[in-house]
């Protein structure tokens, strides 16, 4: 959902929060008070009005008009038509009105003599200036009512007559009881103003209370018509997108009774497919499954077949693979986290069938590597005998005993000689490779002296440098060190890691070392290290590939099959050992061979030949 821009959510805020409802209600309470405002005007003139009528209708009945009536009615009906045509609406506009219609009012009681109360009247008339804003606006009337009743009071108190006003009795207790009138009467106009304004401003501000309530209501109903829109939807989308999968979904409730099925799943058992109807309880379908198959049951009663399927159903995951009719069905249930049930239905017929074929395949394969290895090691016995006799006769002839041969048949026999013995070691390592591979290579666990075991090699290979630049050197150990291990096979690894040393070591150091390893107790580190040619970092991994070396020229450059790494990582893994390598290139190599202790065993131990791990690492070695 994208966020708000800060000057929306600030609008928002204002004209939502509670400043906002005040603010609107502020302008509702001045909206209200103008249009009572004009109410009460209105109210206020038709009085007057009236008032002028009344004396109009006195003055013709009687034929006469009294001069203060005239006066004070003239005052006022001026005084109402300025104040409704100037100032309408306003708060002097009533102030003045009520003057006006007191005036009125006035003149009415002076028309018809001191026998009607015309507080009464003046009372009433009083009451339509009640404006809602507040009482202030009918104080100065109220002001001027009193005014009028003190200044009557003191008059008569002071002997003066005002004949000229009244008509009829009236003296200084009338008066007094009219002040006293007055302010009695002013008293309920200001509580009657006050009360009615605050009950006009609660009313307000129950009705924005209840118009917000009722908007914010229309929200969350929209808001929900939203959600179910989207929720009506998604759901739509949900059931396309299982129907569109290709394998058969089913979706049980925590009491596994049917809430959604597919197409896919409904073809897989189309002989019961009415009973996939939502709310279908798993138990019947199984029924009617049972019923149509009976070669399910396992030979069990029908109910018996029925429980039993539940049962299994019941456990936390079931995942099995079953042949229904010509193709096979690979069956997934899993639990929701609602308590109900995912069942999968997946056609693995096609898989069945690869795997089959793979199945073929690997025999077929196994079994010509079989053939293979056979006939190489019938091959590579049939070929070193004859090898063996060209390289014995040519070293016999070779010595020239009787001086018959010349230096040019020496040389001759010389390169016999060498490419004969090239011939055999090749074919060594080719029958030692198919003896590994068939499985003929016995392990024979012994304990060896370690240091001892280097030397010897070392003795053996001294004489083999093809440079006198080339030294090789022995480092043992200080303390003595013993391994249980096959020392046949750990002797012919180091025998061939110290001859790929010498082959692409030109001048300088191949050392041979031996040391206890760093990483777990027990194991022992037999290290061979050169200032030869160096391996790339890109081919570390590949020179103990069958007939793979450091590039394709150096198999014409320095000769051999490149098996000599294949079979020595080969033995390692037979003797529970690791080869691994670290080289730069133009420094030199440093191949190390860590050997954890054999176990002793009652017989000879058989193992297949294994392509085990090797680390392969790019430190510059210093030598």
């Amino acid at each position: 959902m994208p966020s708000q821009p800060p000057g929306q959510l600030a609008y928002e805020t204002i004209a939502h929060g509670p400043a906002a409802r005040a603010f609107r209600a502020e302008e509702a309470i001045a909206a209200a008070t103008l249009e009572s405002g004009l109410t009460g005007d209105r109210w206020m003139l038709r009085l007057v009005y009236a008032g002028v009528t009344a004396l109009a209708c006195l003055a013709l009945g009687r034929h006469s008009f009294s001069p203060a009536a005239w006066v004070l009615t003239s005052i006022g009906v001026s005084l109402a038509t300025f104040a409704g045509r100037e100032w309408r609406g306003s708060r002097r506009g009533a102030i003045a009105l009520g003057i006006a219609a007191h005036l009125v009012g006035w003149a009415v009681s002076v028309q018809i003599g001191a026998r009607v109360e015309w507080g009464a009247i003046f009372f009433v008339i009083s009451t339509t200036q009640l404006r809602y804003e507040a009482a202030s606006a009918i104080l100065p009337s109220i002001g001027f009512y009193l005014t009028q009743h003190l200044a009557q009071f003191l008059l008569l108190q002071s002997g003066v007559s005002l004949d000229f006003i009244w008509h009829g009795n009236f003296d200084g207790t009338t008066s007094l009881l009219a002040v006293l009138l007055a302010v009695l009467q002013g008293t309920v106009l200001v509580e009657t103003a006050r009360s009615l304004t605050r009950r006009h401003e609660a009313a307000i501000h129950a009705n924005f209370e209840l118009s917000d309530r009722a908007t914010q209501a229309n929200a969350q109903a929209a808001a929900l018509l939203r959600t179910d829109a989207i929720l009506r939807t998604t759901r739509q989308q949900l059931v396309e997108a299982i129907e569109a999968i290709d394998a058969g979904f089913a979706l049980f409730d925590a009491d596994d009774r049917v809430i959604q099925v597919n197409s896919a799943y409904r073809d897989y058992y189309k002989e019961i497919e009415e009973q996939f109807a939502p709310g279908t309880p798993y138990v019947d379908i199984a029924r009617a499954y049972l019923t149509v198959f009976p070669e399910y049951t396992a030979g069990l009663p029908l109910d018996e077949a029925v429980q039993s399927w539940v049962a299994a159903r019941g456990e936390r995951a079931n995942t099995k693979e079953y042949k229904q009719g010509d193709r096979w069905l690979l069956l997934q249930d899993r639990p929701t986290a609602s308590g109900g049930r995912v069942s999968l239905r997946t056609d693995i017929s096609n898989l069945k069938r690869i795997q089959r074929e793979l199945e073929e395949a690997r025999s077929k394969a196994e079994e010509a590597n079989r053939a293979k290895s056979g006939f190489l090691a019938r091959m590579s016995h049939e070929l070193r005998t004859p090898l063996n006799a060209i390289i014995g006769f040519s070293r016999l002839v070779k010595s020239n005993k009787h001086g018959v041969l010349t230096e040019k048949d020496v040389n001759y026999l010389d390169r016999v000689s060498s490419n004969g013995e090239h011939l055999l070691a090749l074919i060594n390592d080719m029958l030692d490779l198919s003896r590994i591979e068939a499985g003929k290579m016995p392990v024979v666990i012994e304990e060896i002296d370690c240091n001892a075991m280097i030397v010897e090699t070392v003795r053996m290979l001294d004489s083999q440098s093809a440079h006198d630049a080339v030294r090789v050197v022995a480092h043992s150990s200080p303390r003595q060190l013993n391994l249980s291990t096959d020392a046949s096979k750990l002797r012919q690894v180091l025998i061939n890691l110290i001859g790929n040393a010498l082959k692409f070591t030109a001048q300088g150091t191949v050392t041979v070392s031996v040391h206890v390893g760093t990483e777990r107790p027990g194991d022992i580190v037999f290290a061979v290290s050169d200032t030869g040619i160096g391996i790339p970092s890109d081919r570390l991994s590949a020179i103990f590939d069958a007939f793979e070396q450091a590039d394709g020229t150096t198999s014409r450059q320095y000769g051999g099959t490149g098996l000599g790494l294949t079979i020595s990582r080969t033995l390692c893994s037979l003797i529970s050992a690791t080869l691994t390598v670290e080289s730069t290139v133009g420094v030199g190599s440093t191949f190390r061979v860590t050997c954890a202790p054999l176990v002793r065993r009652a017989t000879p131990l058989m193992s297949r030949a294994g392509v085990g791990p090797v680390s392969q690492r790019s430190a510059v070695v210093t030598q």
